[in-house]
């Protein structure tokens, strides 16, 4: 399921909210966490513009890359901060939970504010929502967050667009 909150920027990249028991002790670990113990290529997509350039990635390499930017785990504030800038992806957003219409544009600025605020309590709700089913999901895990960017190049490109973190618990933020 996808949320859109807020104002979504012309920058291309998307942060992602991951789920970890601890923060790996290496990029080895790391990569036993996210791809397993097999060192393979990438990219598989054949659309994907890294490879059309012909550019390899190798889980190694990627969990390296990802380790390197692993900081502390993140507070409760930063994850709510960060659901809050883009439009939100994740397999463990349940379907029950349903983001709310855009209301149309008004001429009437009184009027479009009011439904403006509305709107906005409305998202802020959904949030909320789904940070606590993500939270009660990934209970006593520690949260990190982590940003790449297709304007990056494409490294960048590939560990935002390719399915990084499909094997761990993580919400992405899509501020495309």
């Amino acid at each position: 399921m996808k949320i859109r909150k807020g104002f979504v920027s012309n920058s291309s990249s998307s942060s992602f909210i991951i789920a970890l028991k601890e923060k790996p002790k290496s990029s080895k670990d790391l990569q036993n966490i996210l791809f397993g113990e097999k060192d393979y290529f990438f990219i598989d997509d054949p659309n994907c513009p890294a490879f059309i350039n012909h550019f390899s990635l190798t889980s190694k390499d990627a969990a390296r890359i990802i380790f390197k930017d692993l900081k502390k785990p993140a507070s409760l504030k930063e994850i709510k901060e960060e659901l809050m800038w883009g439009t939100l992806y994740s397999k463990d957003i349940p379907k029950n939970i349903r983001y709310p219409k855009c209301p149309r544009y008004e001429e009437n600025e009184k009027l479009r504010e009011k439904k403006e605020k509305e709107y906005d309590k409305k998202v802020n709700s959904c949030i909320e929502k789904v940070l606590k089913h993500f939270l009660q999901k990934t209970k006593n895990l520690k949260y990190f967050i982590v940003e790449y960017s297709d304007n990056e190049g494409a490294l960048e490109a590939v560990l935002e667009h390719e399915g990084t973190f499909n094997k761990i618990p993580h919400i992405q933020v899509s501020k495309h």
